[in-house]
C-alpha cells in the first residue's frame, strides 16, 4: 500500500460508546479506587494555556539544540538566531501573569496524593548547585511518612526547577520590555504595565519605565523556596495536597478555594490552583504587582544593580507584608534560608539534558 493511499477506517457506535465509558472510567473511577490516572481529566481541561506554553517551550528547547550542533556554517547559525529570537517572543506573549483565579464549573474530584516520582532524586548535595533538571511536578506528594530532613529534600527537589521554570517566563519578559524600551515601543510597554498592575496615573509618566522594570523580574530563589515551605509546611499541609496551594494565597469565592479553620475572615479560602506551576506563578505575580510589596521590588531591584552590596537579607525586608506577624515572618524567612542552606540554590539553572 502506498504511503499516500487513502484509508478509511469504519467506526461502530459499540466502539465509540465503549472508548467514552474508557475515558469516563479513567478520570471517575479510578481516583475513587485509589489509582490516579496519568493526567486526570479535569486538570486536562482547566489547563490548555499550560499546554500552549509547554509546547512553545518544548520548540524553544529543541532550537537551542539545534543550534549546538557542530560544523553548522555561519548561514544557519543566524537562521537559528532569528527563530530562537521569534520563538522567545511567541513564549513572551503567551505567558500572562495569572492575575485571576481558575474558573471552575464545580469543585474538582478529590484525588489522593501521586507517588514520589523516581526522577525527582537528583542531587542537591553541591555547595552551589548550578543545574537542575527540567522535572516539573503536576502535584505534590504525600511525604509525611518520610523522616524530617529526607522529607525537606524531596520537597526543595520538587519545588526547585518550578521556581526556576517560572523566573524563566519572567525573564522572557523583561527582555521583551528592555527591548521595547530600546526601541520606544509605547504600546507593548504600556500593554506589560497594564499587565503588571502599575497605576495608571504613573504610566507614560518620567521615569515609569524604571518602575515597570522593577516589577517585570525574577523572585530570589531562596526566598521564594523558603516562602514555599512555610506556607505550605514543606509541601504537606492540606492545602498543599489537596489544592496545589504553596504560598497561602487567598480567594474570596469558596468555589475557588479551600476553607481553612480558624481562619480570621469568614468569607476568604485559601486558593487552589489546577498544578504546582500555577501556584508558583501565581505567587511571583503577586510580589511583583501588589502595592504592599513595593519595598521588596526597590531592594530587589538595588541588589540586581549591586550583588555585592545588597544582601538577600536585605530584600526580604520588604516582605512584613505577607503575613500577619509582620517583622517576626521576615525573621522566620531569613531562619528557613539560613537553616537550610538555600542561598547557594541562588545561581541554579534548569538544563536542557541532565545526567
Amino acid at each position: 500500500m502506498s504511503l499516500h493511499q487513502q484509508v478509511t477506517i469504519h467506526i461502530g457506535n459499540r466502539t465509540i460508546l465503549l472508548f467514552l465509558l474508557g475515558a469516563l472510567f479513567t478520570g471517575v473511577a479510578l481516583p475513587a479506587t485509589g489509582v490516579v490516572p496519568p493526567m486526570p481529566l479535569f486538570l486536562k481541561h482547566q489547563t490548555p494555556q499550560f499546554e500552549v506554553v509547554s509546547q512553545l517551550d518544548r520548540e524553544l528547547d529543541e532550537l537551542i539544540l539545534q543550534k549546538q550542533q557542530l560544523g553548522l556554517t555561519l548561514e544557519k547559525l543566524a537562521e537559528l538566531e532569528q527563530k530562537i529570537e521569534q520563538a522567545n517572543a511567541r513564549l513572551a506573549a503567551a505567558i500572562l501573569p495569572p492575575n485571576k483565579a481558575p474558573e471552575r464549573r464545580g469543585a474538582p474530584p478529590k484525588l489522593p496524593p501521586p507517588p514520589l516520582p523516581k526522577s525527582i532524586d537528583y542531587s542537591l548535595s553541591s555547595s552551589g548547585l548550578k543545574e537542575v533538571p527540567r522535572l516539573f511536578i503536576v502535584r505534590m506528594s504525600d511525604l509525611r511518612a518520610l523522616d524530617t530532613e529526607l522529607r525537606k529534600e524531596r520537597f526543595k527537589q520538587t519545588i526547585l526547577p518550578l521556581i526556576l521554570r517560572a523566573n524563566e517566563d519572567i525573564a522572557r519578559q523583561r527582555k521583551a520590555v528592555i527591548q521595547g524600551i530600546e526601541a520606544e515601543d509605547n504600546d507593548l510597554l504600556r500593554s506589560f504595565a497594564q499587565r503588571y498592575r502599575m497605576p495608571a496615573s504613573l504610566i507614560d509618566k518620567k521615569g515609569w519605565t524604571d518602575e515597570l522594570l522593577r516589577r517585570v523580574a525574577p523572585i530570589p530563589v531562596s526566598i521564594a523556596l523558603a516562602q514555599a515551605a512555610i506556607e505550605s509546611g514543606w509541601g504537606q499541609s492540606r492545602f498543599a495536597l489537596e489544592g496545589n496551594a504553596l504560598f497561602g494565597q487567598w480567594v474570596w469565592n469558596d468555589e475557588l478555594g479551600i476553607k481553612a479553620a480558624n481562619q480570621s475572615d469568614p468569607r476568604a479560602s485559601v486558593r487552589r490552583f489546577p498544578d504546582l506551576l500555577s501556584s508558583v506563578r501565581a505567587y511571583m505575580f503577586n510580589l511583583n504587582s501588589h502595592r504592599a510589596y513595593g519595598v521588596f521590588r526597590e531592594m530587589r531591584s538595588r541588589r540586581m544593580a549591586a550583588p555585592d552590596q545588597v544582601s538577600v537579607n536585605e530584600v526580604i525586608e520588604g516582605l512584613s507584608n505577607y503575613a500577619q506577624i509582620g517583622d517576626a515572618y521576615v525573621a522566620k524567612i531569613r531562619r528557613i534560608i539560613s537553616q537550610n542552606d538555600m542561598q547557594r540554590f541562588e545561581a541554579a539553572q534548569l538544563v536542557q539534558r541532565f545526567f
